[in-house]
């Protein structure tokens, strides 16, 4: 009900010199069958805190945790904490959600490389930003396609050597504008900073770098080689880790929230197993290496 339904993905291949029009457009012309949404991840993830609270889980909010003592032999976890209020919880099952802090993975040595070394940066900038704006109105066969008038609602990519641009909207009337790049062809400082992001994006991709012209910028992100894996995320030691304490392969966030909803119910395919007194050491194994996988 508080995001946008999507039209699917977009992408427009070739290099951002030719006028939009003029490039191969990739997507769907219909309303996809299974229907799926632009997630608005801040919007999602203060609404899964109030369903949270309504459900009866008790949240301590405005702490940092300190300290993570495993329990040995099948005794509690202990986890220490500080902040608004100074404790501690005594846990039968850890599970960690702490994103690219990532405190088990870490303490544990457990991250792994990829394979795929790619960077990215992102804003958001106030208002709807529609890639029909880049394409005149006498191009009337481009602007007539099926579903043109809602093309904006798709995840629209804009593709060249080595890099990939976005256009998101979101559900809160803002628009996420990002891009990827290949370490292998393009240098890093591409992405280091918005100034250097929007210089990347006019010299590449010129079109869309006019139609952001004049857009307020909210806020701006950027993260050097995001993509790792994790040599095990769930374990018969009960613990476990989900989302990007896990493993994370790209800020593409169709697959990737996707496998946080995996890693989400392999935790708790784990812990029913345990509870009904089944092999947990055999099953974290499966999960682990159908995860990896």
């Amino acid at each position: 009900e508080r995001q946008l339904v999507k039209m699917g993905l977009r992408f427009f291949p070739g290099g951002g010199e030719l006028p939009l029009h003029e490039r191969t457009e990739i997507g769907p012309c219909a309303e996809p069958i299974v229907r799926s949404y632009q997630m608005d991840r801040g919007r999602i993830e203060n609404d899964l805190r109030d369903m949270l609270e309504v459900d009866g889980a008790t949240l301590i909010e405005g702490v940092k945790v300190t300290t993570i003592d495993l329990g040995a032999d099948g005794a509690d976890h202990g986890i220490g904490f500080e902040g608004d209020v100074t404790g501690s919880v005594r846990a039968r099952w850890v599970v960690d959600a702490t994103g690219r802090q990532a405190l088990l993975r870490r303490r544990m040595q457990l991250t792994r490389g990829s394979p795929h070394v790619a960077s990215a940066s992102w804003f958001r900038v106030k208002g709807r930003v529609d890639c029909n704006d880049m394409v005149p109105a006498t191009e009337t066969e481009w602007h007539n396609r099926p579903c043109a008038a809602e093309r904006w609602r798709s995840t629209n990519h804009f593709m060249g050597p080595g890099y990939w641009a976005w256009i998101i909207p979101l559900s809160t009337g803002l628009t996420s504008i990002g891009l990827v790049i290949q370490e292998e062809v393009h240098d890093p400082s591409c992405i280091a900073g918005l100034d250097n992001t929007l210089a990347f994006l006019q010299k590449h991709e010129p079109h869309m770098h006019r139609l952001l012209d004049g857009y307020p910028i909210e806020d701006f992100l950027c993260l050097r080689k995001y993509s790792h894996t994790v040599a095990r995320a769930w374990s018969e030691h009960r613990w476990a880790m989900v989302g990007e304490a896990g493993a994370f392969v790209d800020p593409l966030y169709s697959p990737g929230t996707d496998f946080i909803a995996l890693a989400n119910k392999f935790t708790v395919e784990l812990i029913a197993t345990e509870r009904r007194g089944g092999d947990v050491a055999k099953k974290a194994t499966q999960l682990n290496h159908h995860y990896r996988a």
